[in-house]
């Protein structure tokens, strides 16, 4: 067991803060993660491993918006980017993709009319060209 003896919030990212165990540095979260925390509650070693897997997914969800910030993607197109910048866990990757579902962020079928429809204005393609591309979307 330890014992958090401090919660800051980080002077260059306001979105996370610095934990300290029994007064020394260990481990950084997402503030929403570290708001449920406070001083002088004690951790076991399972609690502090399922903060840092809900910090990490809160990352990999921080990435995903980033992605899809700049043109719609399809799922698998997220997934991908995902797995690329480290993501390995699989559970991650769809508790990712299921927070993004939910928000309306992420849906293949709307996708699928951006594509088609970015494709006949920009550079027209056969039918069987386009559902190549988006089967590899």
């Amino acid at each position: 067991m330890a014992k958090i003896t401090a919660i800051r919030v980080q002077a260059s990212n306001a979105s996370r803060a610095n934990v300290f165990l029994d007064g020394e540095y260990a481990f950084s979260l997402h503030i929403d993660l570290a708001i449920g925390l406070r001083i002088d509650q004690e951790l076991t070693e399972p609690q502090i491993a399922e903060l840092r897997r809900q910090d990490a997914r809160e990352i990999a969800y921080g990435r995903a918006l980033h992605y899809l910030s700049f043109r719609p993607r399809s799922e698998r197109e997220v997934a991908r980017y995902l797995a690329g910048k480290g993501v390995d866990d699989e559970a991650d990757v769809e508790a990712v993709l299921e927070r993004l579902r939910l928000a309306g962020l992420v849906d293949d079928r709307d996708f699928a009319r951006f594509w088609v429809g970015s494709r006949e204005g920009g550079r027209p393609k056969g039918i069987y060209a386009l559902r190549s591309e988006l089967r590899l979307k």
